[in-house]
């Protein structure tokens, strides 16, 4: 049951879903460490990667029992409604951190957007309409 695939259909799957994770690797490792304060930053993304990785190993097997049971057509659906959720997530409940100060500690964490709002960061020099 839904075993023939045309071979250009699975490169074209194979290609998108391998930039697709080059990608997202990219945005991981940039946007992540703002989240975490300075003093358990190493920490903490050595956590979020360890976790990364049995999810890695958890969706080898999940994948290959969905292509015993459906197909390998099918494998396709789950993984991409969890990207596509993972993605709207991302843009709907992360804060923004363009201009505002990195926590350096777990008591900023908590406070939360009392501190960022009263600490926003200013530019290093005057523009020229200022001087003028």
């Amino acid at each position: 049951m839904g075993d023939n695939v045309q071979l250009w259909m699975a490169i074209t799957q194979m290609a998108f879903t391998k930039g697709s994770i080059t990608g997202v690797y990219a945005a991981i490792y940039t946007y992540s460490p703002e989240l975490f304060p300075t003093v358990i930053r190493n920490t903490a993304m050595g956590f979020c990667s360890t976790i990364a990785r049995v999810g890695a190993i958890a969706a080898s097997y999940i994948s290959m029992w969905i292509a015993e049971q459906f197909g390998k057509v099918f494998m396709i659906i789950p993984f991409g409604c969890m990207a596509v959720l993972a993605a709207v997530m991302t843009l709907l409940f992360l804060p923004e951190t363009m201009g505002k100060p990195l926590p350096e500690s777990i008591e900023e964490i908590e406070e939360g957007d009392s501190y960022r709002s009263s600490h926003e960061m200013q530019p290093l020099s005057k523009s020229t309409e200022e001087t003028a």
